[in-house]
């Protein structure tokens, strides 16, 4: 029988994984149909979409390619960016580290 505690590190560990793994697909599909856009106000769009995925206010930056990708993918003060997913995930493999295999665990890590 598995203690409720666990059930719950588990169920957010793989919640937070699949989180990090949409952003990072939708965002690489994304910024690349901005670079395509054929004017600007169509690049802004989709840059704003990509911040509006996470979570963000259309007006939380000035909207520059490398603003928006690093608030979406590294900025620890966003706690739906992809590093901060990861953290809380390894956290929560760190909650329910006797029930997982040594596999994902390293994995985990790693990619940490």
């Amino acid at each position: 029988m598995m203690l409720s505690r666990i059930a719950n590190s588990l169920f957010w560990m793989g919640r937070y994984l699949e989180r990090i793994e949409h952003m990072a697909r939708f965002s690489k599909v994304q910024y690349y149909s901005s670079l395509d856009a054929p004017m600007s106000l169509n690049k802004k769009r989709v840059l704003e979409s990509m911040l509006e995925m996470n979570g963000l206010p259309k007006n939380f930056c000035k909207h520059t390619d490398e603003e928006v990708l690093f608030h979406i993918s590294i900025a620890r003060t966003n706690s739906y960016s992809m590093l901060s997913c990861l953290n809380a995930a390894r956290e929560n493999a760190r909650g329910a580290r006797d029930t997982i295999s040594s596999e994902l665990w390293e994995a985990i890590n790693t990619y940490y």
